[in-house]
């Protein structure tokens, strides 16, 4: 499997639980990774804080290329939307 299969694996996957959490209304149903990129993606920082993170601990958990993968995420899940936030 290549980089680019595997970063869209990844990005499907994110996708896929940025979907359940906000038809749930919850995140307590995810991985605490996943949890948390949901939590930046769409915009709540109240599941941040339930998560025990500010804005920029969280930032600063996701690192680098977490940070990445949830612009990827956001673009895309906001764009199949058609909304923002």
């Amino acid at each position: 499997m290549g980089k680019d299969e595997f970063s869209e694996l990844a990005l499907e996957a994110a996708l896929a639980s940025c979907r359940t959490a906000h038809a749930l209304n919850s995140f307590a149903v995810l991985t605490r990774g996943d949890a948390l990129l949901a939590a930046v993606v769409l915009n709540r920082p109240d599941w941040l804080w339930d998560q025990g993170y500010t804005i920029l601990s969280a930032m600063q958990k996701l690192g680098p290329e977490g940070l990445t993968l949830a612009c990827d995420v956001e673009h895309r899940y906001y764009a199949s939307t058609g909304s923002k936030g």
